[in-house]
């Protein structure tokens, strides 16, 4: 039979059997290595991209939302920075949840 699951998977190796065209080395680095090599997740984001799972805008969103974090300006994630980002989630859920005491 043929499942929409099937022609998305059929889609997917398609995408990984096309060349690497200028246009995906460009984007891809221009979502992160200012230097223009691609590294490890370049090459990742470049992938998930020509497979059709993200793109450009959504990428930016996350790009900003790392930004966000990395409080030290460093372009890495300490994990201070990830603690500080994960108390805030937890103070915002239980402010907007009323709180509640216990728990640990």
């Amino acid at each position: 039979g043929h499942t929409l699951e099937g022609s998305l998977r059929r889609a997917e190796r398609e995408a990984m059997r096309r060349p690497v065209s200028e246009q995906d080395v460009d984007v891809a680095r221009r979502i992160l290595d200012p230097q223009g090599r691609m590294g490890c997740a370049e090459f990742i984001l470049m992938e998930l991209m020509r497979r059709g799972k993200t793109d450009i805008a959504e990428l930016a969103g996350i790009s900003q939302q790392f930004n966000v974090l990395d409080t030290t300006r460093d372009g890495v994630l300490e994990p201070a920075e990830i603690d500080r980002f994960n108390l805030s989630l937890f103070d915002r859920h239980h402010r907007h949840h009323g709180g509640g005491s216990g728990g640990g």
